[in-house]
């Protein structure tokens, strides 16, 4: 796995948004896999080491698992500050891109984690991109799971690690904890551990049956007590286990609980009331355009479906029309015809005028000709016999519908019918929004039994780790019983079946003893080599260890001095006891064989010159092929920094504007130019 990109934005005191290319680069060959981030305490260091893990895992991480209020409490304070102003801006995000390999092939993954703050409460999405789309095999619901397979978080804590976590590990009287915890997430021994216990609860449950019938011997007393305290121990272990049993049970319904309010919420119910008012909308406006089209149907359309017929009959209504007109205008014409051509052949007409007898006869002719042609249009219609006998107010009512069905009806059918097809589809699609929503009464229950699940939940914690220590307690007791019975009795096992299973039993947990003895055993070897090589390494008196062997049964360290001696951890320095805490890691990284890169924040603090360039020359450049360090420059100073230049792919310098309240992001580290480093 390779980390090419850190995108924040609005986080911290990054204001805006800040983009890290983190992708280690090569120089004729040569590997670099050192990116260095540099900046001064309070620079931001700490919130960008911070914003990748709460980039991968939320809520997830351990300090805020399952309980979201404190994790909206954390992450609306993360929000940057607006300077001089009390107010925060209301959006941030965290983005990181990484390349993966699984099976030989390399994809390209990209996960996005933003927040919105809604008034006291913190509005969180996630996004996870593969090769540059969204995975959309996956339900986002189960992004997260996908995340964690890719990624362990328990794994990570190993490689993610800062000067804190280095410090408590160094301080610790014992490293049991911390191996316990590693190796039982490098072996997956949970299961081994749990079949281990159930075995333990039927064999005393079997053994108890076998025992009551059982004759009194001289041990009486010591029968009763061990008896007494089995009794409490079987009793103690079945508690335990139906707690434990609860316990998982729980965790399942809170997990199954907050999917199904992933899928029943969603982004849709607070969208419930405006999918409901939208359809009702949209059902009253598909009946009113089906209304119309009845309307129009009951009335003009069907003529629109003949409309050659129309057009024949709007003809034939027309010429009934002028023949109307004509018939109208024709005994007047003939009136006024005659009257002209009596005043135009009286001597009166002519009187007083200076005309000719040519002219008269000229102009008398012309009159002729004229009427002759107007007599024309009249007698076209002369032999016409119309067909339908209407009044003009029928005569225009009928053209009037005409002219509405060859063109009104057609683009009002037209309109209507895309606007109930369009209304049709919306109202499928609210419909289908709206059935996708909850009803209100399915996200309240759910939400009140989620918190009450999760306070039940912490009850239940606080139970089991009561009943594992009184089960410590009594199983000490019991041995110290046994011990001294074993010399009176044997205990006798019948022939029976549950003799049998009990031998069964017992056989294969001497199995997974053997097993989980032996698994511990390698694997302790090979840490306690790693171990070894790796504090060597780094530690100014390297030379002077022999060895360093870490014992399979109780995980505890013990380092050999050459002669023989033994070393004491309590008795390493300050700087040493980090020294160790760092190869530990180091080890433990190596035997998981994960290619995961090391991302480390502010690892030098308590360390001299002689482990400082120990931990510059020898982990740094080699321990991993992306080493990411979060430095000051009293940590990797100027020297350091030297030494490291021909493994530094990239660098970059925080520096804090005290006027704007903001990091500053710059190429380069404190005494190095980005030309001067070579990069892009």
């Amino acid at each position: 796995m390779i980390i090419t990109k850190l995108v924040v934005q609005n986080i911290g005191l990054f204001k805006g948004t800040h983009v890290f290319n983190l992708r280690p680069c090569q120089d004729n060959g040569a590997k670099k896999p050192i990116v260095l981030i540099g900046g001064k305490n309070g620079a931001g260091k700490t919130t960008l080491f911070q914003a990748i893990r709460l980039c991968l895992y939320g809520n997830n991480i351990s300090s805020f698992k399952r309980r979201k209020r404190d994790y909206d409490h954390y992450i609306g304070r993360i929000f940057h500050r607006v300077s001089g102003s009390s107010l925060q801006l209301d959006r941030a995000s965290v983005q990181l891109e990484f390349e993966h390999s699984h099976l030989g092939r390399l994809d390209i993954y990209g996960v996005e984690r933003s927040w919105k703050r809604l008034g006291a409460s913190i509005d969180e999405s996630l996004t996870v991109m593969k090769n540059g789309t969204e995975i959309v095999d996956l339900d986002p619901s189960q992004w997260q799971e996908f995340i964690d397979e890719l990624i362990p978080p328990g794994i990570s804590q190993l490689f993610f690690f800062d000067g804190e976590k280095i410090k408590r590990l160094a301080d610790q009287e014992n490293d049991d904890v911390q191996l316990k915890d590693s190796l039982r997430a490098l072996l997956g021994l949970n299961l081994v551990e749990q079949l281990r216990a159930d075995l333990g609860i039927y064999c005393t449950r079997q053994e108890r049956a076998l025992r009551d019938t059982e004759n009194a011997d001289d041990g009486a007393e010591l029968k009763e007590e061990e008896r007494e305290i089995d009794e409490h121990l079987e009793r103690a272990r079945q508690e335990l286990a139906q707690k434990q049993a609860l316990h998982d049970q729980i965790i399942g319904q809170i997990e199954r609980f907050e999917a199904k309010i992933a899928r029943e919420g969603g982004g849709f119910a607070k969208d419930r009331m405006q999918r409901k008012f939208e359809m009702k909308q949209l059902d009253r406006d598909i009946e009113t355009e089906r209304n119309k089209i009845r309307d129009l149907c009951a009335s003009l359309l069907p003529f629109a479906l003949t409309a050659k017929y129309c057009r024949r009959l709007e003809e034939r209504l027309l010429r009934e029309e002028q023949y109307l007109q004509y018939q109208n205008a024709r005994r007047p014409f003939d009136n006024l015809i005659t009257e002209l051509n009596k005043q135009v052949g009286s001597a009166a007409f002519w009187e007083n005028l200076n005309v000719t007898e040519q002219s008269r006869l000229e102009v008398s002719q012309r009159l002729a000709h004229i009427i002759a042609e107007q007599r024309v249009h009249f007698d076209e219609f002369r032999d016409y016999a119309p067909v339908h006998q209407l009044s003009p107010r029928d005569h225009q009512a009928i053209m009037a519908w005409i002219h509405q069905a060859l063109n009104d009806v057609p683009k009002e059918l037209a309109e209507s019918t895309r606007k109930l097809e369009e209304y049709t589809r919306q109202r499928r699609q609210a419909e289908s929004l709206y059935n996708r929503s909850p009803e209100d009464d399915v996200l309240v229950p759910l939400m009140q039994e989620l918190k009450e699940l999760s306070h039940e939940l912490g009850l239940i914690e606080e139970h089991i780790r009561t009943h594992a220590e009184d089960i410590r307690k009594h199983e000490m007791r019991l041995a110290e019983c046994k011990r001294n019975l074993d010399a009176r009795a044997k205990k006798q096992h019948g022939q029976d079946v549950q003799s049998h299973r009990i031998s069964l039993a017992n056989d294969v947990q001497g199995v997974l003893n053997d097993y989980v003895a032996e698994l511990q055993q390698a694997k302790a070897e090979e840490l306690s080599t790693l171990l070894f090589q790796c504090f060597t390494k780094l530690s100014r008196k390297g030379n002077t260890i022999q060895r360093i062997e870490i014992a399979p049964d109780d995980l505890a360290v013990t380092i050999y001095e050459k002669g023989g001696s033994i070393t004491p951890k309590t008795e390493l320095s300050v700087g040493e006891k980090q020294i160790y805490a760092i190869a530990l890691l180091w080890a433990l990284t190596i035997a998981s064989r994960r290619p995961l890169p090391f991302i480390i924040d502010t690892p030098l603090g308590r360390l001299d010159s002689d482990h400082r360039r120990n931990l510059v020359t020898e982990f740094f450049p080699k321990a991993s092929h992306q080493m990411i360090v979060f430095s000051t420059d009293t940590e990797i100073n100027e020297t350091y920094f030297s030494k490291l230049k021909a493994n530094i792919s990239r660098s970059y310098h925080l520096s804090f504007d005290s006027v704007e309240s903001k990091t500053i992001v710059d190429e380069g580290y404190f005494w190095d130019s980005p030309k001067e480093n070579g990069q892009a």
